[in-house]
């Protein structure tokens, strides 16, 4: 059995966290990193992102420090090193924001057929 080849696409949604309504959809060739779409995503009046850690940026997060706004990206843990146990905590919680925002993911997989 020879080396088998895929080549594959990711799709990235920009959702409401609060109702899960899709306000943005990208599509990308399954070799561009996650945060080369991160503008694209946004409509520019976001109180807040939550996102897995393939969007981790010490600039995007700057962004989203001001007072009224969140920032609810998945945090990593240090090079070489264990995640802190109240980062473990943090994420717990930003995953269950994010839940809501996977619907369309599902959509495309299960209802359009669209799986491996």
């Amino acid at each position: 059995m020879g080396k088998v080849w895929y080549f594959g696409m990711k799709a990235h949604v920009g959702a409401d966290a609060d109702s899960g309504v899709t306000h943005g959809l990208e599509t990308s060739p399954a070799k561009r990193h996650d945060s080369q779409v991160w503008d694209e995503l946004l409509h520019g009046k976001e109180t807040s992102a939550w996102a897995d850690k393939g969007y981790v940026s010490a600039e995007r997060e700057a962004a989203f420090k001001a007072p009224g706004k969140a920032w609810g990206v998945m945090r990593k843990a240090p090079k070489g090193g264990e995640r802190h146990p109240v980062d473990a905590q943090i994420n717990r919680v930003i995953a269950i924001v994010r839940a809501k925002v996977e619907l369309p993911f599902r959509v495309i997989k299960r209802q359009l057929g669209i799986v491996k």
